[in-house]
């Protein structure tokens, strides 16, 4: 008779939860966008006049309710993520004329960010690929986000500039409308935790109209939502707030940016789960997928178009190139 080694016993495979949960929050996902699609659909027929002539009310019905839906995510609706505030904004307070700044792991930060928040009928500044997207777009366009469009430049992908300028002036108008906006400030989602480079677009505009600064931090959105990953995970989101502060007389751009950015770090070290060998300060500029399939050209071994098309093979290199 064979006998059975218990050491050669298998543990149940966890990518088959993984698809399970994934299944199940993508449908949730699903969900909650299309009834924020059908809700804006009743609201612009049945307050066709009003929406035509009030902005601040095309905003409020077309912005909240859909940030509300998409909180949902965060709620009991989803067993699966969690979200806990570390370090809370005092009791009452309010924003006034505030932009809040965040770190940037993962697809589900601005969910994340949005559970707390929506009820200001925060802005956040989103690509422009995503307006394109079938009922999604329609219902960001609604909402009024601000977006943001790329284009090819010499050293890769950067954003084009009319869209900058056109983000500004409308981060302006929701400036004067004491709208909230957020921003993730390094620009894209980090790769490998480290906390990058600011770029310092929106400390320009935060500077130059005396804004109040929110620092945000998040920590675990990466372990929930992977970067190159279609499967999700089970698990908490941690969210800390600094203290919301105002430029300073003489204070320049870098050094909003900088004050900025080691506040958030400090906050991501107070974490539970911070890893100091992962959550580092990084010392330069990450480089864009865009601009690494444009050093790719570079090595034989690596043609352009089998890089494209082999996205597995491509991330082995990339995370051997960064």
């Amino acid at each position: 008779m064979e006998t059975v080694n218990k050491n050669e016993t298998k543990k149940p495979d966890s990518r088959i939860f993984r698809v399970f949960i994934s299944g199940y929050v993508i449908t949730l996902l699903i969900l909650m966008i299309l009834t924020s699609f059908v809700f804006d659909i009743i609201a612009l027929v049945l307050f066709l006049p009003i929406v035509l002539y009030s902005r601040s009310f095309r905003l409020f019905i077309f912005g909240v309710p859909f940030k509300f839906f998409m909180s949902l995510v965060f709620s009991l609706l989803n067993p699966f993520w969690k979200i806990k505030i570390i370090k809370k904004l005092k009791k009452n307070y309010n924003p006034s004329n505030t932009i809040l700044f965040s770190n940037h792991l993962s697809s589900l930060d601005p969910w994340t960010i949005n559970a707390f928040w929506f009820k200001y009928n925060m802005k956040f500044i989103c690509k422009g690929s995503l307006f394109k997207l079938p009922i999604c777009g329609q219902i960001l366009t609604l909402a009024q986000e601000i977006p943001i469009h790329f284009g090819k430049g010499k050293g890769g992908w950067e954003v084009k500039k009319e869209s900058k300028e056109n983000a500004m002036k409308l981060a302006k108008e929701y400036t004067n409308m004491n709208i909230p906006i957020a921003v993730f400030p390094e620009g894209t989602r980090s790769r490998t935790g480290k906390l990058q480079m600011f770029k310092m677009g929106f400390f320009k505009f935060a500077l130059e109209n005396n804004m109040e600064i929110l620092p945000c931090a998040l920590h675990g959105s990466n372990k929930l939502w992977t970067l190159n990953s279609l499967l999700l995970n089970k698990g908490t989101v941690y969210v800390s707030y600094g203290e919301p502060f105002r430029p300073t007389p003489g204070m320049t751009v870098e050094e909003l940016a900088n004050k900025t950015r080691n506040i958030i770090f400090d906050l991501i070290k107070e974490f539970p789960d911070y890893d100091p060998n992962v959550d580092q300060l990084a010392t330069e500029f990450s480089q864009t997928r865009e601009q690494v399939i444009h050093i790719l050209r570079g090595y034989p071994q690596f043609h352009y178009n089998y890089t494209i098309k082999n996205f597995k093979q491509f991330n082995i290199f990339y995370k051997k190139t960064i």
